[in-house]
């Protein structure tokens, strides 16, 4: 006879209260933050990215509607060695599947992208990506920026 599950108790710490904790955790430290700034609503996840947090993220980007507009800002993959250019074109192809209003890609290997992703446009970096969210004056959007850490992509922020 099958005994009936029992789930465990870790830390002495009640299934109620565990399940409360998780449902009120706010996400910090470019980790998937949510920051609304004007009439934007920004998911930063600034913190690392390989090809399967990025392919993650955009999924779950896609399904999120909640401005008018969507964009992504995808800075470079690190640490992928021979990788590196398959891996980035095929986040071109990811984003090319999407329906977004801007795609934005800025490092050196997400130039590999492009070929995949033909409308998105291209800064070698985030401090020439600074200059044209300046200009643009991004209005009720949710944007993705998700890059690897040593891209420091939330510098951005301030210039959205």
């Amino acid at each position: 006879m099958l005994q009936p599950y029992v789930w465990p108790v870790f830390f002495e710490v009640p299934m109620k209260e565990a399940a409360a904790a998780i449902t009120a955790y706010v996400p910090e430290n470019m980790r998937s933050q949510v920051i609304e700034k004007r009439s934007n609503l920004i998911l930063l996840d600034a913190y690392n990215a390989n090809p399967t947090s990025m392919e993650a993220a955009l999924d779950a980007f896609g399904k999120l509607n909640k401005r008018k507009h969507k964009m992504v800002i995808l800075g470079d993959m690190y640490e992928l060695g021979d990788y590196s250019k398959a891996e980035h074109e095929h986040l071109g192809e990811l984003v090319n599947k999407m329906t977004l209003d801007k795609i934005c890609f800025t490092g050196k290997d997400t130039q590999y992208a492009l070929s995949k992703a033909p409308k998105a446009l291209y800064f070698p970096d985030p401090f020439s990506l600074r200059n044209w969210l300046q200009d643009s004056n991004l209005e009720d959007y949710q944007i993705l920026i998700k890059g690897s850490r040593g891209m420091k992509l939330e510098g951005l922020l301030g210039f959205i």
